[in-house]
């Protein structure tokens, strides 16, 4: 007897064999075999089942999968969706006065609700404390000896925690941070238990975050830019508000205890923003914290974020492609790369009022036009100096804490440059913009006293800084796109932060992988210079800035502009710096659809009948966590507008040509003109490159 698997096969039974899966001569397919068709005629009598027939299409489909949310289904992480949905995490701060709890608090509360959309709110005690016994109050009443004080800071705390569990109560899942240095092992022990009493009812986790700073150049840096400006100090000398918070901080510091394992409370704790310590923390929104207090760090820190000079696209009024830049791009590259060589590279002193270039070097800026273009560098958001008089040095050295101060250094312009960092995308247009930036090299100490060789300004392409990607629209103009594509053009109008373009992205997917950029941008210790683009940058500006997710897609950020952001424990300085006017441009290329800002309701014509009302930012310590306080300045060849923000973020102080005026609130996203004027609907053209820059 023959063995079939030794008998070669002929291409009749090969064939016979290899049969097509869904043909309508085949048989069904059972597994991942075929099995060929029965060859008898009693065989071939047999009807085809239904089955086989809808197999036959090639559009059967008996079970779709349907996104509840539709074609502009957000990435499950920027809607909150990866954590349990009645999560609370309390947050418990921990630590001296000026060590950076409150800057800490903010930052993972506005992390977790811009990029995770995790309603997170932070309970700050002190706010409690000023409202019952008011705000400027003697060090003597923090000291452990004064009871009457110490029965009114318990009043506080337990008045920040009732209106934390109010908080939690609410639907879906909820961070709150309790803000104060809850500096013994028996004001940490109450909060803990007064949060388990709500068991089972609220499944609250507690975790302490606790922040160790006996660095004297972070502790004057903090006194001087955070506490001295809080109400309480509101109105003092300097040299007398210093000497109050040291002898307040050392009331503090008699009685303080540390946090340890003995407490068998989970705890992060972090020591000068260089040793970190984690014990016990479990859970996905806790570690999520843990990972992103490991980017912070409290030191001072700037960012300069600028779109690419206007490309070939921006000309023909063109969305998205990898155009390279116009003459008038060209143009602000030279101009840009002097700015970051002599502004960014050499901050000139806060009472410099104006920025202008310091060489007339052609090989840098070859108009003398450019020199009169570029205008200004402000004061900071305090208004002061660190400068101070003999008079005041003479109080300090007589204070017995003043060690701290010993080494002051005047604020001056750096003999040498400090080191600065340079960030693009990795598309054409931000490369060539970036192109006449110098690059030295120098030897650089970093703050753990490490000492390199430091590239300046080393350019590092980055493809989460790409610009929103615009699909099958790339490459279109936004008249194209709403006469080809009508329906997809009214979506957008629609829903701009959601929308996502055929095969392309939305703002929800740009904001998922500018994600771990923001934590990089937290981390880094030197000034930032990023190169990108209009999309991006708005989702990184109202991160920094405060905005609610929705208001990003349509802030401006113009062409031909610098925006320095200056975070700060209470908010966050902007400055603006205008290095080419539009009319130096022949044609600007400008043709974002205005009906994509958000200027209000227009009448059956398109006319707007109301300008715009961005939000107000909170007070301290209220709302999503941001707290207030982002102070705005803009500079362009006009007589300069200084724009600051009163003590509690509330109402704007307006600055023009020796006039003030303060009876107006805090708007952050209304354009300042050179006249003091708030920007309405009415006053924009459809050809302003302010507030209608093309872009995704």
């Amino acid at each position: 007897m023959t063995n079939p698997a030794s008998t070669p096969a002929t291409p009749a039974a090969t064939a016979s064999l290899v049969q097509p899966l869904h043909t309508a001569s085949s048989a069904p397919v059972l597994g991942a075999l075929a099995v060929a068709p029965p060859t008898t005629a009693a065989a071939t009598a047999v009807v085809p089942s239904p089955f086989k027939a809808r197999h036959a299409k090639q559009d059967y489909n008996p079970l779709p999968h349907v996104l509840p949310e539709g074609d502009n289904a957000a990435p499950l992480e920027v809607m909150g969706r990866t954590a349990s949905t009645d999560d609370k995490l309390v947050i418990v701060m921990v630590g001296l006065p000026a060590t950076g709890k409150t800057h800490i608090a903010k930052r993972i509360c506005r992390f977790l609700s811009f990029f995770h959309d995790i309603p997170s709110q932070i309970f700050n005690v002190g706010d409690y404390r000023r409202q019952l016994c008011g705000a400027q109050l003697p060090a003597h009443f923090y000291s452990p000896e004064n009871q009457d004080g110490m029965q009114q800071r318990q009043k506080a705390c337990d008045a920040a925690l009732s209106d934390l569990l109010a908080y939690l109560n609410e639907e879906g899942i909820r961070v709150a941070a309790l803000d104060a240095t809850n500096s013994t092992k028996a004001r940490r022990q109450h909060i803990v238990a007064v949060l388990k009493a709500q068991q089972p009812k609220l499944n609250i986790k507690c975790i302490v975050v606790e922040s160790i700073c006996d660095d004297k150049a972070i502790l004057r840096e903090n006194i001087h830019k955070v506490k001295l400006s809080t109400p309480d100090y509101k109105g003092m000398e300097e040299s007398e508000a210093v000497d109050d918070f040291l002898e307040r901080r050392a009331n503090y510091e008699s009685y303080y205890e540390p946090v340890d394992e003995d407490e068998q409370i989970p705890f992060c704790k972090i020591v000068n923003s260089v040793k970190y310590v984690i014990h016990n923390i479990r859970g996905y929104v806790s570690l999520k914290v843990v990972h992103f207090v490991m980017n912070l760090h409290t030191l001072p820190r700037t960012f300069y974020l600028t779109r690419h000079g206007q490309s070939e696209y921006n000309l023909l009024g063109k969305i998205g492609g990898d155009s390279g830049l116009t003459p008038a791009g060209v143009e602000y590259a030279r101009r840009l790369a002097q700015f970051a060589k002599e502004e960014i590279a050499r901050p000139r002193p806060d009472d410099e009022k104006q920025w202008r270039p310091r060489s007339s070097s052609r090989d840098t800026i070859e108009t003398t036009t450019a020199a009169e273009v570029a205008v200004a560098v402000a004061p900071d958001s305090t208004g002061t100096s660190d400068v101070t008089d003999g008079s005041a040095a003479a109080r300090r050295s007589r204070s017995h804490s003043r060690e701290l101060f010993d080494d002051l250094v005047e604020n001056t312009i750096p003999e040498q440059e400090r080191p600065c960092r340079l960030w693009t995308s990795t598309m054409r247009r931000t490369q060539e913009t970036a192109q006449f930036i110098a690059h030295g090299a120098f030897k650089h100490t970093f703050d753990n006293g490490d000492c390199f060789d430091w590239s300046q300004f080393r350019q590092k392409a980055r493809r989460n800084l790409d610009e929103l990607y615009a699909g099958t629209c790339d490459g279109m103009t936004y008249k194209e796109i709403q006469e080809v594509y009508p329906e997809e053009f009214e979506r957008r109008q629609a829903d701009k932060l959601s929308y996502r373009y055929p095969r392309g992205e939305s703002y929800m997917d740009v904001t998922l992988r500018l994600e771990p950029l923001a934590q990089e941008m937290e981390r880094v210790r030197e000034p930032l210079l990023i190169v990108g683009h209009q999309g991006i940058l708005r989702i990184l500006y109202a991160y920094f800035m405060g905005l609610d997710r929705k208001d990003a897609p349509y802030v401006s950020i113009p062409l031909n502009n610098v925006i320095q952001l200056t975070p700060h424990a209470y908010g966050c300085h902007e400055t603006r710096y205008c290095l080419m006017m539009k009319e130096e441009m022949l044609v600007d290329g400008q043709d974002e659809p205005v009906t994509s800002m958000p200027m209000g309701q227009r009448d059956s014509t398109g006319t707007p009948t109301t300008t715009i009302t961005p939000p107000v930012p909170p007070p301290h310590g209220h709302g999503d966590g941001d707290g207030g306080g982002a102070g705005v300045s803009y500079y362009i060849p006009q007589p300069p507008i200084t724009t600051t923000p009163s003590a509690d973020g509330s109402n704007l102080s307006t600055t023009t040509g020796g006039l003030t005026n303060t009876n107006r609130p805090f708007l952050p996203l209304v354009r300042q003109l050179s006249i003091g004027k708030e920007v309405s609907a009415e006053d924009i053209d459809a050809d302003d490159p302010i507030m209608n820059a093309p872009s995704c």
